[in-house]
């Protein structure tokens, strides 16, 4: 029989334990957004089956899969949008799912706007750079110049904005 210090202690060890499990498989997926531009399946499927297992096991049965599915499910609604207009692709959804998974339905949350926000800065320092702002403003404002022309079609792999928005939120909430 465990005395509850050190039942607390352990459960507080696997939830700080579960976090770097997730950054680990965050990072990996970017590596392997950066180099082929795709977010492998077997990746995303056991990433989130394993959030829910360490939820179940850290919550109980019913409460560990209510936490971890709700994450899931808001992190598929906020993004089935953005998806549906190809702003995200599949494997970028996939990889919030796997982090509502692990973080639960109130962190999502904030992972989703920190990565909206580091999205948006990303953008704007990839257009300073390239040079396109006059042209990526004529397109926005004036329909001066079609997408695809000047550059503008480039793309960055939106899981680096989905890994600085889960460090931040992780960074934010003290759980590292």
């Amino acid at each position: 029989m465990t005395s509850p210090l050190a039942y607390l202690v352990s459960r507080l060890m696997a939830l700080a334990l579960s976090k770097y499990v997730l950054l680990l498989i965050v990072t990996l997926a970017t590596v392997l957004d950066i180099k082929t531009r795709k977010i492998p399946n077997w990746l995303t499927i056991n990433g989130l089956l394993l959030g829910l297992l360490i939820n179940i096991y850290l919550l109980g049965f019913k409460l560990g899969l209510f936490y971890g599915l709700g994450g899931v499910a808001l992190a598929l609604l906020v993004c089935i949008i953005p998806f549906a207009l190809r702003v995200l692709g599949a494997g970028d959804v996939k990889l919030l799912m796997l982090i509502g998974a692990f973080l639960g339905y109130y962190a999502i949350l904030w992972v989703l706007i920190f990565t909206a926000l580091s999205g948006g800065l990303m953008a704007v320092i990839f257009l300073v750079v390239k040079g396109d702002i006059r042209s990526y403003w004529n397109h926005i404002f004036y329909k001066t110049v079609m997408p695809g022309k000047n550059g503008l079609k480039a793309k960055l792999p939106y899981s680096i904005a989905i890994l600085c928005g889960l460090v931040l939120t992780l960074i934010s909430q003290a759980i590292v």
